[in-house]
């Protein structure tokens, strides 16, 4: 089965009761969600799929969820929601999907990360001058070959495009960091592991170097992301992730 979490808020001085996550896209298998926390054992005791309560002081929670399809399907967006008794919870676009695939023999993925600051998955970048540095892996989990790293603040909605500059660079093996390609935000790397050489070259190091424009980028964690994908030469996306991204001219940023 796929398994994965569901994290969900809400205003912390409203109480909500009989809370649980469903699954709206159609689907033929078997779903369930548990909630679910690292500290407090008490909430994994729950059954699947049983609702649980939110008092009034608690922000948020996160709920456990899996899915075992009975059928093979082509990649399929599943959409979650979370439904309470005293109202439905207000779900966040893009924040509540996932890209969904079944098929008879593992197909290829990869899995991306990145980091920019100590405080979160978080962009920090000078109103004018300057800039700030990330730094990000990828693994190879059955893709083999090449792939391409492309950074951009555009999807295919029409949200507009940040008033930032994306420079990138590969890292070399062996090697700590890399002299960045300016205005380059695609890279092509290469997975493919050698069983002859000692290194790890399904495990891949990249920076990226993000310029202020002069124009300011208040911190909107929905809005102002930069979105990461691992697309192969023949446009299959094996890979993804996002980030925030504001400018130091924003107190909250």
């Amino acid at each position: 089965p796929m398994t994965g979490f569901f994290n969900i808020g809400h205003r912390p001085n409203t109480a909500m009761t009989g809370c649980r996550v469903e699954l709206v896209t159609p689907f033929n298998g078997t779903f369930f969600a548990q909630p679910f926390s690292w500290w407090d054992t008490g909430r994994n005791l729950l059954q699947p799929n049983e609702p649980m309560d939110l008092p009034s002081g608690v922000s948020g929670q996160t709920w456990f969820f899996s899915m075992q399809p009975n059928e093979t399907f082509p990649p399929t967006r599943m959409d979650l929601q979370v439904v309470c008794d005293n109202g439905e919870s207000q779900v966040l676009s893009e924040f509540n999907t996932l890209l969904l695939t079944s098929e008879a023999a593992p197909g290829p993925r990869a899995v991306a990360t990145i980091l920019f600051s100590p405080i979160g998955n978080r962009a920090q970048v000078p109103l004018n001058t300057g800039n700030t540095n990330g730094f990000g892996a990828i693994r190879n989990v059955n893709v083999g070959g090449v792939v391409d790293l492309v950074i951009e603040s555009v999807l295919d909605d029409p949200r507009p495009t940040l008033p930032v500059a994306i420079d990138t660079c590969i890292i070399p093996i062996g090697a700590t960091s890399c002299a960045v390609d300016r205005d380059v935000n695609r890279q092509t790397i290469d997975l493919t592991d050698d069983p002859g050489t000692p290194e790890d070259e399904s495990l891949r190091s990249f920076r990226v170097r993000l310029r202020g424009q002069g124009q300011s980028i208040p911190l909107n964690i929905l809005q102002n992301r930069l979105y990461m994908r691992l697309e192969r030469p023949d446009g299959a996306i094996v890979g993804a992730s996002s980030f925030a991204v504001c400018t130091t001219d924003n107190a909250n940023c």
